[in-house]
């Protein structure tokens, strides 16, 4: 039992730690994070290499290009410069991924042409973003995150983590858990 009681109490402050960047990271209320689940598959020979320098505040944000969910976009990183970047790992099964998403929408909806919500779907299956993404009718775009890319943004531990990359492209803040919309505005207002 007592093994138990601490293997619980580990994991759970696993799931819910937010890592500060070296330089200091704005500091943005914690919120509940989830971890992957254990029936997640993992194919280890696509796992993303050792060799991904830790990502600071203030660096580069690693760029991507990526088709949307449907296939009909690229997702593209540099083709955003100028804008507010909101990226966020998420998943369809994570209730404070879920959670979330109606913050992400609004910040979409409030600050068209200022700020850009891109969604990287982890964890889940392609069908079920699918029909997450039509079911909720999400408006902003979503591609499937990959090892790769998780392994440039940090080498993720919860869902949902969520980087905000200024108008210069630079990582300006690692968020780690469920977020309002008036606690991402917070973060933002400065930045705009």
């Amino acid at each position: 039992m007592r093994f138990f009681t601490f293997g619980a109490l580990l994991l759970a402050s696993l799931a819910m730690a937010e890592p500060a960047f070296a330089q200091g990271a704005p500091a943005a209320p914690s919120g509940g994070g989830t971890a992957a689940p254990s029936s997640a598959p993992v194919d280890s020979s696509s796992v993303a290499p050792d060799e991904y320098p830790p990502l600071y505040q203030g660096d580069p944000a690693p760029d991507f290009a990526e088709p949307d969910i449907f296939g009909k976009q690229t997702v593209a990183l540099k083709s955003l410069r100028g804008e507010l970047v909101v990226l966020n790992f998420w998943a369809t099964w994570c209730a404070p991924c879920r959670q979330e998403i109606p913050a992400l929408e609004q910040l979409e909806k409030a600050y068209p042409g200022r700020v850009a919500v891109i969604g990287a779907s982890v964890f889940c299956s392609n069908s079920d973003t699918e029909r997450f993404y039509r079911q909720y009718d999400l408006n902003y775009p979503v591609f499937y995150g990959s090892w790769d890319l998780m392994g440039k943004y940090g080498k993720l531990f919860a869902i949902p983590t969520t980087f905000i990359i200024d108008r210069q492209g630079k990582v300006v803040a690692r968020v780690v858990g469920s977020r309002s919309l008036v606690e991402y505005e917070t973060i933002l207002e400065p930045l705009l």
